[in-house]
């Protein structure tokens, strides 16, 4: 069997109190059943660090995310990986699962999009299959 070069990726564990203290829930998606990897099967969302995932400029920084995942494993993470890690997670989250995780201008976070404005639905789902095909970056939707 040939080797295989290992790559940079993330996932994303979403975990929620359950609404009327059930205990806790879990979020994980299911794969395409003609999925090459692990066809059917429920997943935590995630994938590999694509190159455009350096072009996203974010506070804290890098070297503060870099420190920060440091200080909670025993590998040691550079500042320029951790970032890509970062918007990696980030991004994958949004592609597969529809779920973007950012905060507004004003540091508000953006957790729920008015139902109501369909406008807006079906503008996040054309960027999100824009983002799939790669026409889009991360950094160009976060400007946007």
């Amino acid at each position: 069997m040939a080797e295989v070069a290992p790559r940079p990726s993330a996932s994303v564990i979403l975990v929620r109190d359950a609404p009327g203290g059930g205990g806790l829930e879990t979020f994980m998606v299911r794969r395409h059943a003609r999925s090459p990897v692990a066809p059917s099967a429920y997943v935590f969302p995630g994938g590999t660090v694509r190159p455009d995932d350096l072009e996203v400029d974010y506070a804290p920084g890098p070297e503060a995310l870099a420190l920060t995942l440091s200080e909670r494993s025993d590998t040691p993470v550079e500042p320029a990986q951790a970032a890509a890690l970062y918007v990696a997670a980030v991004r994958e989250l949004f592609e597969e699962a529809g779920v973007l995780l950012v905060r507004d201008a004003d540091g508000r976070a953006l957790l729920e999009v008015d139902a109501a404005d369909q406008s807006l639905q079906e503008r996040l789902e054309s960027t999100r299959l824009a983002l799939q095909a790669r026409d889009l970056s991360l950094a160009s939707v976060l400007a946007d």
